[in-house]
């Protein structure tokens, strides 16, 4: 039942975001939030909204790893993200940090769901899904690079 809550607050988070035009990412001088927002990331669970992601990535202290393919990544992606096509997590986690948070995106999030979940049953406290994938971080405005 938590998870069915939590994940409402983030659809309705993404869609306030949206409707409020509120998608450019904040630097940490213009939030001092931010730093608390990245503080209880690993007391938040596997899901995150893109606009926690827009402020995380705006500040530089969040890794975010792109596990859809290289085609899909090719034709668009978060600037500065590390392809790691799912089918390869497995033998290069050993890449993803353990000391800041990590954020795991794809299309919609069902491919970034289970790289999370797998991360997570081998030990990874700090990994994210971002809820609503690329899809919804392109809808809500944010910056992409090919």
């Amino acid at each position: 039942m938590k998870s069915h809550v939590r994940r409402l607050i983030l659809i309705l988070a993404v869609f306030t975001t949206l409707a409020m035009g509120c998608s450019a990412p904040l630097a940490a001088e213009d939030n001092p939030q931010i730093g608390d927002v990245a503080a209880l990331l690993v007391e938040l669970g596997p899901d995150v909204s893109v606009s926690e992601v827009a402020q995380l990535y705006g500040t530089g202290d969040v890794v975010v790893i792109d596990v859809r393919e290289v085609d899909e990544y090719a034709g668009g992606h978060i600037p500065g993200a590390i392809l790691m096509p799912l089918g390869t997590v497995p033998q290069r986690s050993g890449e993803i940090p353990v000391d800041q948070p990590v954020i795991v995106v794809c299309r919609t999030d069902n491919r970034s769901a289970q790289a999370v979940q797998w991360l997570r049953q081998q030990g990874f406290t700090n990994v994210h899904r971002m809820f609503g994938g690329m899809v919804a971080w392109e809808a809500a405005g944010n910056e992409i690079e090919q």
